[in-house]
């Protein structure tokens, strides 16, 4: 409609251009001034010409008469494609924004990934599990999702990235961010085709806890070790740097040089920019660090094989690459001695105090639940049920219920003692709501900012709602099992109440 509307106006304008031409042609000559000329008389002014303006007025008091309507009936169209750009655009810049922010944690594509994190108990470097995001909205409604991005979530790795929380992104970009997020929701199907997977996951996860132990003390103590041998490494350490470094600036190995002074001539066979030196020497420098143990401080450093009359020894990267590599995997090995060895006593301790932690953990295996005692205590002796409602709670609720739950099970806390979210050790989902009815609400809707739940409570919209990712029959499982008195196994059971 509105290119019709800008046709017709063009038209016009041409036309009426045509009129003020053909006027000015048929004028002619003028002797004397246009302002000094006599005008029409009376008469001429109000016949001919008056009716002129007048014919001309009416014509276009109609065309304004079609074409404001016609304009307008294409309004409404034209308006929701606007909102439609607008939409798209803000996906766009949201999934710009995500890559930007989100994706290394969380997955191209809000599929799930992990973070880096250094586990709080232990003082060890561990991978935090950084859930999918291409659900989110069936658990949190937009403004709750939106939360989470301006605040981050402290005790984690996910920073804030609002400005209101101390992030970078002003409100248009979060509104951005959750558009995108909204674009990859899954449908509902798939979602709950994940619930069993899920499951399987946490199981499995429970039943790797020993081998997944017996792994980080190992790390934990080769840590000690490198932290105990790095003093001695020092002085070979540096040496070896400094050799490695002269050779692929162009030096001789053992140059030390003043400024000003000008090395020897140093032949480059193959002219790849590395001497011949470098490429018979960088080699056995390499070796040698190797040798004394550098490879524990940077896990990337390795041999290498170059040749002075080739410039791509290996057929594929080129000799000077290699070269420079190496020389850099080096010196960050040899950086990570210098620090540790100035800095021993506040290395040794930490590592020292993470490893008695992760012993302490060993011993009380705190990932450990005794399912036949669920079973008999809350199903009747059905192991299945005990064995699908403490899956269901793991993979559900423990991110936040269970602290270091994320982290792994040996670096969690006792099962249900609390995190980010309060500690549901029995009795407490008894105290909180009357009726299993009522908890059973609860976990199907979550909480709503400023709304009141239970026997006193009041909503802060951090507990999400499992009503549109868990069956109903699931849901109740998951009340049972908080309503019983085996969460957390006995002891805690009974220290709780």
């Amino acid at each position: 409609m509105s290119s019709v509307v800008l046709i017709i106006v063009g038209v016009a304008a041409i036309a009426w251009l045509a009129v003020l031409v053909a006027a000015s042609v048929r004028g002619g000559d003028e002797e004397v001034a246009p302002n000094l000329a006599p005008w029409m008389s009376n008469d001429e002014m109000e016949t001919r010409r008056l009716d002129r303006v007048l014919g001309v007025s009416v014509v276009l008091a109609g065309f304004m008469a079609v074409a404001i309507p016609i304009y307008f009936l294409g309004e409404t169209n034209r308006q929701e494609r606007f909102v439609e750009a607008f939409a798209e655009e803000s996906i766009e810049r949201g999934e710009v924004l995500y890559t930007e922010a989100c994706s290394s944690c969380h997955g191209v594509g809000a599929v799930g990934g992990a973070a880096a994190f250094i586990d709080p108990r232990t003082n060890t470097p561990v991978t935090w599990a950084a859930p999918a995001l291409n659900d989110i909205l069936y658990r949190y409604d937009e403004d709750e999702a939106a939360f989470w991005i301006i605040y981050g979530r402290q005790g984690s790795p996910m920073p804030a990235w609002g400005l209101e929380g101390g992030g970078p992104y002003n409100e248009q970009e979060v509104d951005d961010i959750i558009n995108y997020l909204r674009s990859v929701q899954l449908p509902q199907a798939e979602v709950l085709a994940r619930i069993e997977p899920s499951l399987t996951a946490a199981e499995n996860l429970l039943a790797g806890a020993d081998a997944q132990m017996d792994s980080a003390i190992a790390d934990q103590e080769q840590a000690i070790a490198d932290a105990e041998a790095a003093p001695a490494l020092r002085e070979d350490a540096d040496r070896i740097r400094e050799a490695a470094n002269n050779l692929v600036d162009g030096f001789p190995a053992d140059w030390d040089g003043g400024p000003g002074e000008e090395p020897p001539l140093q032949l480059d066979t193959d002219g790849d920019g590395l001497t011949d030196a470098a490429e018979e020497q960088l080699p056995a420098l390499v070796d040698e660090a190797l040798e004394i143990g550098l490879g524990a401080y940077e896990s990337n450093l390795g041999p290498i094989s170059l040749d002075p009359r080739n410039p791509v020894t290996d057929g594929l990267t080129p000799d000077l690459e290699v070269a420079q590599t190496a020389v850099a995997n080096l010196n960050n090995a040899v950086i990570l001695v210098d620090v540790i060895d100035e800095n021993f006593e506040r290395t040794i301790e930490p590592l020292q105090a993470g490893l008695e932690a992760l012993q302490q953990t060993q011993e009380n295996r705190f990932w450990e639940v005794d399912v036949d005692e669920v079973a008999e205590a809350t199903f009747g002796g059905d192991t299945d049920l005990a064995q699908r409602a403490v899956n269901l709670y793991n993979a559900y609720c423990a991110r936040c219920h269970t602290s270091g739950w994320s982290q792994g099970p040996i670096f969690m806390a006792p099962i249900g003692t609390g995190g980010f979210g309060p500690s549901l050790l029995p009795p407490r989902a008894r105290i909180q709501f009357q009726t299993q009815d009522d908890l059973q609400q609860f976990l199907w809707q979550g909480s709503e900012s400023g709304v009141g739940y239970g026997v006193n409570g009041i909503g802060r919209g951090y507990m999400p709602g499992f009503g549109s990712s868990l069956s109903a029959e699931d849901i109740d499982l998951i009340v049972d099992y908080l309503w019983g008195d085996t969460l957390g196994g006995p002891d805690l059971a009974e220290a709780g109440g």
